[in-house]
């Protein structure tokens, strides 16, 4: 496993159990072979010898692939493991329920919100021509992200659905929105949208959506939310939850996979036992959204635009903050980072300095997925080949952190661009690949 990834997704796969590490080289099959979604990555007898594992392993790792809604078992004569492709409603509900079980606070809603708009922004004015038209009652922000193009934008709002309280308005055209798309101005886009509030999407999901897969995420995420009315890290045994969800055993134990597989439950044996809720790592939800991205073919270098905007959105939520800060606090902040750039060299530099931003932008949705799509392109192409620009990176990083230091953002996100620009033309020079649109 390349060093890059370790650092991005805290995942040391040599340190995992057979069943997970045989369900991640089931996944770099599917994807060396481009996820025919359709088509059978083999039987399982091919399967076990391919992979030299027991039947009892094998099994296993079907039925985590199977949770992430990535694969499907077929039985009978010409059965084998199907791909399938995973719906946005599915890993939505996923990103939820993580962020969920990690504590998120309503000023990290507001800052998930908040960090949505800038990268609308930024998207939104890059494209030319017309919006599609809106849909009767659809969220302003939903129509904004469905406008966008990127699915991974329509995932972040699916899973803002979820962690938002209930509301039933829905909201017009702000003022200067129209404005701030026809002069391509992003900081007026954002402005504009500062003054709405977030409402949940009253618009009915696409009923491809409420297949089984579907269902069992949304039962999972429910599962977290009434532990966390109860004031309890007990979610209860497998028959007190049939009950409760009035739901099958099967959809149980298939939402309780999902939990699992992100990990964020526990099994306690005993009298008082049952599923228990834990403290989570981002691992799960990159796991789920690795399948979720190669299931759609994305060429990794075609993700580079989607996470340089993350990283810049993450930069500007961070900027903003330590602008709001006292003198003091906001110089211990950038003493951090001043150490990160003069201490730490080549990736390891550049991902604990995203790292630090990301605590101070205190925006999990934006720092969950960068990380995925960092692990995405680390697991897809290994570690970036630093070669002979380890300079121009230092100096690049360096610029950065003393441009938040004196409070210019701008200045800030113009070294980042150039970093990106320059990390772009490496990774292009050193795979010879096209790149295409997410």
């Amino acid at each position: 496993m390349g060093f890059l990834y370790v650092l991005a997704s805290g995942e040391r796969i040599d340190r995992g159990s057979a069943p997970v590490r045989a369900a991640w080289e089931i996944e770099r099959l599917a994807a060396l072979k481009g996820w025919p979604t359709g088509e059978m990555i083999g039987s399982e007898a091919s399967l076990r010898e391919r992979l030299k594992v027991s039947r009892e392993t094998l099994r296993e790792a079907i039925r985590i692939v199977e949770g992430r809604g990535a694969m499907r078992m077929r039985r009978g004569r010409s059965g084998g493991l199907m791909l399938v492709c995973p719906t946005i409603e599915r890993t939505a509900a996923s990103l939820a329920a993580y962020l969920r079980v990690a504590g998120l606070a309503p000023e990290q809603f507001a800052q998930c919100v908040h960090g949505l708009d800038q990268l609308l922004a930024w998207q939104l004015v890059r494209k030319p021509g017309e919006l599609p038209p809106r849909r009767r009652r659809e969220g302003l922000r939903h129509w904004l992200a469905r406008a966008s193009g990127r699915q991974t934008y329509q995932i972040y709002i699916s899973a803002l659905d979820k962690l938002a309280p209930p509301a039933s308005d829905t909201q017009g055209l702000p003022a200067g929105l129209e404005r701030a798309l026809a002069e391509r101005d992003p900081a007026a886009f954002v402005s504009a949208l500062a003054e709405v509030p977030f409402r949940p999407s009253p618009t009915l999901l696409d009923t491809a959506e409420f297949g089984t897969h579907a269902r069992a995420g949304l039962i999972a995420m429910r599962m977290v939310e009434c532990a966390r009315c109860r004031q309890t890290d007990n979610l209860g045994n497998e028959a007190s939850l049939c009950e409760e969800f009035v739901a099958s055993r099967s959809l149980v134990r298939q939402a309780l996979r999902i939990l699992q597989d992100l990990d964020l439950i526990e099994v306690r044996r005993g009298r008082g036992g049952g599923y228990m809720l834990k403290q989570p790592s981002p691992i799960g939800i990159i796991r789920q959204l690795f399948a979720w991205l190669a299931a759609r073919n994305c060429c990794p270098l075609a993700l580079n635009e989607l996470l340089w905007d993350l990283h810049a959105a993450n930069l500007w939520l961070a900027g903003e903050r330590l602008a709001a800060m006292p003198a003091a606090e906001r110089n211990l902040h950038c003493d951090r980072f001043t150490r990160i750039v003069t201490k730490l060299r080549g990736q390891e530099r550049f991902i604990s300095l995203q790292h630090a931003l990301a605590r101070v932008a205190d925006c999990p949705m934006i720092d969950t997925l960068a990380r995925c799509v960092v692990s995405y392109q680390a697991r897809s192409y290994g570690d970036f080949p630093d070669g002979d620009v380890s300079p121009v990176f230092d100096m690049l990083e360096r610029m950065i952190v003393a441009a938040l230091r004196t409070g210019d953002v701008n200045l800030a996100e113009q070294a980042l661009r150039e970093l990106q620009d320059r990390a772009y033309e490496i990774r292009l020079g050193s795979f010879g690949l096209a790149v295409a649109a997410e």
